[in-house]
């Protein structure tokens, strides 16, 4: 299966166009990928919030005031329309299913108008989270939503 990273890496010179581009990240990627996103982060100007991520050759890219790292989603201050960006690369047998469905909820309501989201499930009912990310963004314009194994692939923009 190809890396999350590959299927997200696409989108980083996006970000770099983006002016004081807002970016959250959540999940686990390696150190040199969370440090490329903090990169396209750091040509925009803006801010990456990671969570459940490691955090350190980031912070090397970016200042004090542009990088906030938080241990889990409960720890996430969520503010409407604030984002641009939203790359969530989670395993969701590891989160309680209404904790991940409470975080879709308030990522729908903080993505800004016209800006984009990225989620890559590893999942064992790829189906069922179609369905939910489907629902839960209904309104929104899907760019990529394709199942492989044990994987769910979906983009959408606001």
């Amino acid at each position: 299966m190809t890396d999350p990273f590959h299927y997200i890496s696409r989108y980083l010179p996006v970000i770099k166009k983006i002016p004081k581009a807002e970016v959250l990240q959540i999940g686990a990627l390696s150190e040199e990928q969370t440090a490329a996103t903090a990169e396209a982060v750091r040509q925009a100007r803006g801010t990456l919030t990671i969570v459940e991520a490691e955090g350190e050759k980031a912070a090397k890219k970016l200042k004090p005031n542009q990088l906030i790292s938080v241990s889990s989603l409960s720890d996430l201050e969520w503010k409407q329309t604030s984002l641009d960006w939203v790359f969530l690369l989670v395993h969701t047998a590891s989160y309680n299913e209404e904790v991940l469905l409470e975080a879709l909820g308030q990522i729908e309501q903080a993505v800004r108008s016209k800006r984009s989201i990225c989620f890559v499930l590893e999942t064992d009912a790829p189906e069922k989270w179609q369905d939910i990310l489907r629902r839960v963004f209904i309104s929104w314009r899907i760019v990529v939503d394709k199942k492989q194994e044990e994987r769910l692939l979906f983009t959408a923009q606001k």
